[in-house]
């Protein structure tokens, strides 16, 4: 098995696990369901690694990369906020209590395996 990616939220894991279920290929997730229960401790367990068989690996790879990659658009590009505009002290308040409680939630996202040009993937490392 090789670990092809690496995701600290049950959500990310879910659905990366359906996309490559849906494209066909055999998909392993060992300790998803223990961040189910415990997902303050994602950070401590390292994450919830999608596996899959050595020999889809690549093309897995290589799906997951043009999952994530994004489609230009045509649309007119978000307005800028109005001038003058503040967060105010309350968002000041916020972040300064946040860094205070020393609390760190787990990074969002699907943190993919790097493309190797030798196409040789080392067992898992990720």
């Amino acid at each position: 098995m090789t670990t092809i990616a690496r995701t600290f939220r049950q959500i990310d894991a879910a659905l990366t696990i359906a996309a490559l279920d849906g494209a066909g290929f055999r998909v392993f997730a060992p300790h998803f369901h223990i961040h189910g229960t415990t997902p303050h401790f994602a950070i401590a367990y390292g994450g919830i690694a999608i596996q899959v068989p050595d020999s889809e690996a690549p093309e897995a790879v290589a799906f997951l990369h043009a999952l994530n990659t994004p489609v230009p658009d045509n649309e007119a590009p978000l307005p800028a906020p109005p001038a003058g505009y503040r967060r105010g002290w309350s968002y000041s308040l916020r972040q300064i209590l946040f860094f205070l409680m020393g609390g760190s939630s787990p990074p969002a996202g699907l943190f993919l395996r790097a493309l190797l040009r030798t196409g040789d993937y080392a067992h898992n490392e990720l």
